[in-house]
């Protein structure tokens, strides 16, 4: 069984955009849409949680970021990189008072260990 903590938000999130950004089947992988621009109308960072069901305990965790753009699509990772890139672009922003309909575009690169990545950037 999988449990959602939603831990940060551009926006009060209401329980459909909990769902939409959680467990939404039409979800799209942030790493599929390299090299296109995202209008952001609104994101999460949440928890995902394993749950055994027969003993209640967590068996794994993932952090994963969604991104809601102005058309309704949902994107979602669990690429810490992007993670950080787009917390830090939500961060250096708020300084001017802006959380959401921003741009940013998703790129990706090669690591020093010759592994592909996905992020983003303003």
């Amino acid at each position: 069984m999988r449990n959602y903590e939603f831990l940060k938000s551009g926006a009060p999130l209401t329980g459909m955009d909990k769902y939409r950004y959680s467990q939404g089947a039409e979800n799209i992988k942030l790493k599929d849409v390299a090299g296109e621009k995202i209008m952001v109308k609104n994101y999460a960072t949440m928890l995902q949680k394993n749950i055994n069901e027969e003993s209640g305990e967590v068996e794994d965790e993932k952090l994963l970021l969604a991104i809601e753009a102005t058309d309704s699509k949902v994107y979602v990772t669990n690429s810490a990189t992007a993670r950080e890139s787009f917390g830090n672009i939500v961060e250096f922003l708020s300084d001017d008072g802006v959380t959401t309909g921003f741009e940013i575009k998703v790129v990706t690169g090669k690591s020093k260990n010759d592994r592909e990545f996905v992020t983003v950037t303003l």
